[in-house]
């Protein structure tokens, strides 16, 4: 779930739980024989909405507010999201096995920072490619790139992923 999801989830949930409650005090209130409004002034959200029509112009411009809204919601909703995992072939027809992009990429940066001459590296996966940055502490880093992407190839081709991510290897040199 994203992140604007949950926040968005959580604001409504508080809102209408708040409604709800201020709805249930406002019946409570009236059944007890109480005049007026006990929180909400609902009386004069009334009379407001009493005097003013649909095509005025306060209504159609809230309207035109909530629909622009809820379209931006929709849009927001309908973007294809990335795939938490990345299949892998098994050997058992009925099985899917996946591996997740975290898991890959930490692993992937674990691998590199394993090859001799690279002192740390990072990993991220993206939809189609894999990204791995290494820093060597060595003063002649000639060759090492390549070497640090056949072996991180290597690494990637050995998970039998169904669609394995086309790697880059970065190779830095660490600053004295």
């Amino acid at each position: 779930m994203r992140v604007l999801d949950r926040v968005l989830a959580v604001l409504l949930a508080a809102l209408l739980l708040v409604a709800g409650a201020l709805t249930v005090l406002e019946v409570a209130w009236a059944a007890i024989g109480k005049r007026g409004q006990l929180l909400a002034p609902y009386e004069t959200w009334a009379d407001y909405l009493r005097t003013h029509t649909w095509s005025s112009g306060p209504v159609v411009a809230g309207c035109v507010v909530v629909a622009l809204v809820g379209l931006v919601l929709l849009l927001e909703e309908l973007k294809p999201r990335r795939p938490g995992l990345l299949a892998v072939h098994s050997d058992d027809e009925t099985l899917t096995v996946g591996l997740a992009r975290r898991s890959l990429s930490r692993g992937l940066a674990t691998a590199a920072a394993d090859v001799d001459g690279i002192s740390e590296a990072s990993a991220i996966i993206g939809k189609r490619r894999a990204a791995v940055t290494a820093v060597s502490a060595l003063r002649d880093v000639t060759g090492l790139q390549q070497h640090v992407q056949a072996q991180m190839q290597a690494w990637i081709d050995g998970l039998n992923l169904v669609s394995p991510p086309r790697l880059t290897v970065t190779v830095k040199q660490k600053e004295h």
